[in-house]
């Protein structure tokens, strides 16, 4: 068990930014939310694998557009608003959150939550990165999406005895007539099965790769870092594609999706390539005339050149010098299990 200050709160943004591969949602909105409420000395108490003996573990999550989320004024209370509505129906109280995906602003929204709850957090994850789709959860796999209470500013509800893919579905549409986001509480269960299905220490993971690139140090030395960090942790090969200028964007927002690509030249005079970087809502794939680079689960990241700041795909802009990483993916994403999970047509 380890603690979480309020001075780690902004490289567990920078850490989440980066594990949404484009996608998930800016923390930053989250992140000042926390610092807001979170007073110097407090601090949150993180649940390594090994201290998940008996609890009761709740995941938690903002779903649906975060384009939409990012134009409200949340108050902070939303996330507890949805775990208090779980309470309610199951008669059973958590004793612990963790976050469903730990790419992007639900990264750090289950932190605020656990702030405002004071509940410890987990060391880990239902994704391992940013996902579009609430089914595409390596919980999916051992722990039964609902009861599931979702809440909006002028929608509650709890869902229960559904098929996970029948309540994934149902839930994407109560999204879509309720303003474009919710929070939500689902895939809760006990810590047996949480802590065999769950992703481990991602939560570590973004708070390091945050702390690597805050540093006032060259964009090589945090290659460097990053590469060592990454080789250390439940991923693998860091593989930095390209470093170039974005020539081109194309992008459309349709239905809470923000679906495009973008054009990138090679900076080095040594290196001539165009490559393309298609993105829906996150990176999906990199590809070159002839060949391609980099494709999901496999997390494709997009930062500033000098910075190693992560980049958004919905705010990329013609002109900006990037970096493209490829960083290998925790192996469950690469099994067929979770493959079938990954089709975007429900």
């Amino acid at each position: 068990m380890w603690k979480l200050y309020k001075r780690d709160i902004s490289a567990v943004a920078i850490g989440a930014k980066f594990l949404g591969c484009g996608g998930g949602g800016d923390p930053f909105i989250v992140e000042m939310l926390i610092k807001s409420v979170m007073n110097d000395e407090e601090s949150i108490h993180v649940l390594e694998w090994q201290d998940l003996t008996d609890q009761w573990i709740a995941p938690i999550a903002i779903i649906g557009s975060p384009e939409f989320y990012s134009e409200q004024l949340p108050s902070g209370d939303e996330g507890r608003s949805s775990l208090k509505l779980y309470e309610e129906y199951t008669n059973t109280e958590p004793q612990a959150l963790i976050s469903l995906e730990i790419g992007g602003l639900n990264g750090i929204s289950p932190i605020l939550t656990a702030l405002r709850s004071r509940l410890p957090i987990v060391d880990g994850d239902g994704m391992g990165r940013a996902f579009p789709k609430l089914k595409m959860s390596v919980l999916n796999l051992a722990v039964p999406l609902t009861p599931a209470a979702v809440y909006t500013h002028n929608y509650q509800e709890v869902i229960d005895f559904v098929p996970n893919e029948k309540a994934s579905e149902y839930l994407h549409s109560v999204v879509q007539q309720n303003g474009g986001f919710a929070h939500l509480t689902s895939y809760v269960g006990n810590a047996k099965k949480i802590s065999t299905a769950m992703i481990p220490g991602t939560l570590t993971v973004a708070k390091a790769i945050g702390e690597i690139i805050e540093k006032q140090i060259g964009a090589s030395d945090k290659q460097e870092q990053l590469q060592k960090m990454f080789g250390n942790s439940i991923y693998g090969k860091v593989e930095w594609i390209l470093s170039g200028v974005i020539e081109q964007v194309e992008r459309d927002f349709y239905d809470g999706v923000v679906t495009g690509r973008c054009l990138v030249r090679a900076h080095s005079v040594q290196d001539y390539r165009m490559v393309t970087i298609f993105f829906e809502n996150e990176f999906v794939y990199v590809a070159s005339e002839h060949d391609r680079l980099a494709t999901t689960p496999d997390l494709i990241v997009v930062c500033e050149m000098e910075t190693l700041r992560p980049l958004m795909a919905s705010t990329i802009q013609k002109g900006t010098e990037i970096t493209i990483a490829k960083v290998a993916c925790p192996s469950i994403l690469k099994t067929e299990k979770m493959r079938n999970l990954y089709k975007r047509n429900d």
